[in-house]
């Protein structure tokens, strides 16, 4: 049976649904307005289907992938407040995820100023700070999966800044993170919706950016064929536990299951580059990951003697050609780790249909896998075919 928190916030949603939704009537739409107190309702619905087939077995499987509504707004001048929950990544007992859940101060000298304290993302990762809702593949490229040491969102505090006309850009972030202690897997997860065997710790990461050629969104696609911009960007994070659940190591610091490893410590480093521009956008980015387990000669999944090291590499590509209708798109992905026999790669090729932007679309792709999970010779092919709407 749901927990009392899961049901009081079942309750608000519904009653948040019943009262507001009818009343949007496209992305975040303001229902109240008044001076600076305003309130504003939306929501991401995306359902997705996936066929996977790998040693000649294939898998399939229709979901929502996402259910986001949003409740947002400001009753106090220069302060904002976001609450996001998720319905499709509702798993066990746990029939809500939490997902944004924070007020920012906004009320700097400098415009671009904000200082956020709650759950929100980590500043590592350029394809997981793009947001779901404009993501040029139909599933987030292996950078972007916290399963594969990307800090998902910390519970803390945030802060971020522009200067020079929005030509720079920098972010912090410090605050509690946790880690699902599964051996073939780096999982970060917030702390918010956690589990009884996850590892609690600490995370602190920053972030630093510039764009040349004039402020440039994370969105992926380039619907207007707009003027070029460019982005280039360093990140890093560090994590460590806090050791006060260990679940899968014993008193005499030995493992007790030998596909669960706790982990002691991590970091990592990111450095990436995205161009939008006449029809094409494009992100490249490169990770460099370091984790240590509690149980020092854990071997299996990534980990070898108590030790891992992964690099990520993905990059994607689309072009408009049919501007603000029809985009064409590729990529191709790299992951490889210390314990893996062979590097895994992918290479996903795709189209997305555009109704109204990114509020409506349909996207599809292929994905061709080598070495899936490292394993030499292991085919990972995936069909994924996704409906978003927006309001």
């Amino acid at each position: 049976m749901p927990s009392p928190a899961v049901r009081a916030a079942r309750f608000a949603l519904l009653l948040s649904a019943i009262v507001l939704l009818p009343l949007t009537a496209s992305a975040g739409t303001k229902v109240f307005e008044d001076g600076d107190t305003y309130i504003e309702a939306g929501a991401r619905i995306q359902i997705q289907y996936n066929r996977a087939e790998s040693g000649g077995e294939a898998t399939d499987e229709i979901m929502f992938r996402r259910i986001r509504p949003y409740l947002a707004g400001s009753l106090t001048r220069n302060w904002y407040g976001k609450v996001e929950f998720d319905f499709g990544k509702a798993s066990d007992a746990d029939e809500v995820a939490l997902k944004d859940a924070y007020f920012a101060y906004t009320g700097f000298n400098r415009e671009g100023y904000a200082r956020t304290i709650g759950n929100a993302k980590a500043p590592f990762g350029r394809e997981f700070l793009t947001s779901s809702k404009k993501l040029q593949r139909a599933e987030i490229a292996l950078v972007g999966d916290h399963n594969y040491g990307t800090l998902d969102r910390v519970l803390g505090l945030h802060l971020a800044g522009s200067e020079s006309e929005g030509r720079f850009g920098w972010g912090i972030s410090a605050g509690s993170e946790s880690h699902d202690p599964s051996s073939d897997r780096m999982d970060f997860d917030t702390p918010v919706n956690g589990q009884s065997d996850w590892n609690e710790g600490w995370a602190a990461s920053a972030r630093v950016e510039v764009f040349p050629m004039g402020p440039m969104k994370y969105d992926q696609g380039d619907l207007k064929h707009s003027d070029p911009k460019v982005s280039l960007a360093l990140a890093g994070y560090i994590w460590a536990n806090d050791d006060d659940r260990n679940t899968y190591t014993d008193s005499d610091g030995e493992s007790e299951n030998a596909t669960k490893a706790d982990l002691d410590q991590a970091t990592g480093l990111e450095a990436s580059a995205g161009f939008r521009g006449k029809g094409l956008s494009a992100d490249a980015e490169l990770h460099r990951v370091h984790g240590e387990t509690v149980v020092q000669d854990f071997t299996g999944g990534l980990y070898q003697n108590g030790e891992t090291n992964l690099t990520l590499f993905s990059g994607s590509a689309g072009y408009m050609l049919v501007q603000k209708r029809l985009e064409a798109v590729v990529g191709y992905d790299i992951l490889d780790a210390s314990n893996y026999a062979s590097t895994w790669t992918t290479l996903y090729v795709g189209a997305n249909v555009f109704l109204d932007g990114h509020n409506l679309k349909f996207q599809g792709g292929y994905s061709l896998g080598r070495n899936a999970n490292g394993v030499t010779d292991q085919d990972l092919n995936q069909v994924t075919l996704l409906a978003a709407y927006v309001f």
